[in-house]
């Protein structure tokens, strides 16, 4: 697998670029910027559909009046959140996108298809723990639900391609990315634009 530099990541110069239709990205958006944490971020996966909707799967802490159990902080969540625009920031929480990786291989099945919601929702089940630091100890994560949907979605013919390079290629982009915020090149909270990178 070669190397990823700063030269994959490609600035969207112009925030609010539609992205493609008939796309999968993985985005990730920046939890903590220390340089202790080696780049922490929150994966999630955006679908754009072939009329330019696009719905944000991810494994997410819920507040607790939003749980489907109170035992558990943590669940699959997805939701339509309008016409794909490669944005800066999450609209409703406004936390910032630093990454959109298009997953070069993937087919969009023709519309209602595919169950994405009941394929994605029986990667973790019900397991989520007690605890979210219950769920890091047992592999329960962000990063690690995007790593089992796009394999799921490799062995069901969706994507053309391996997941391993799909996500370590993510992965690797991810410390770029990180070696950037720590020398200052780009900061979360004030870039204006995200970067477009092609696992």
């Amino acid at each position: 697998m070669a190397d990823v530099t700063v030269n994959d990541l490609v600035p969207i110069v112009t925030v609010g670029t539609l992205l493609d239709k008939n796309s999968l990205y993985i985005v990730l958006q920046p939890l903590s910027i220390s340089v202790e944490d080696n780049g922490y971020y929150h994966w999630a996966i955006y679908i754009v559909d072939d009329q330019g909707q696009t719905t944000r799967h991810h494994w997410v802490q819920v507040q607790m009046q939003r749980r489907s159990s109170p035992n558990r902080p943590e669940e699959y969540d997805h939701r339509v959140i309008g016409e794909g625009r490669a944005l800066n920031a999450t609209p409703n929480t406004h936390h910032p996108i630093l990454m959109y990786a298009k997953v070069q291989g993937y087919r969009a099945p023709a519309a209602g298809t595919y169950d994405f919601v009941g394929k994605f929702r029986a990667i973790f089940g019900n397991d989520s723990f007690p605890t979210t630091s219950e769920n890091r100890e047992n592999g329960t994560s962000c990063a690690t639900f995007v790593s089992r949907a796009i394999d799921r979605l490799v062995q069901d013919g969706v994507i053309n391609g391996d997941r391993s390079t799909i996500i370590n290629r993510t992965r690797l982009a991810s410390y770029v990315l990180h070696q950037m915020l720590a020398r200052q090149d780009i900061h979360p909270y004030t870039s204006t634009q995200p970067y477009l990178f092609r696992a």
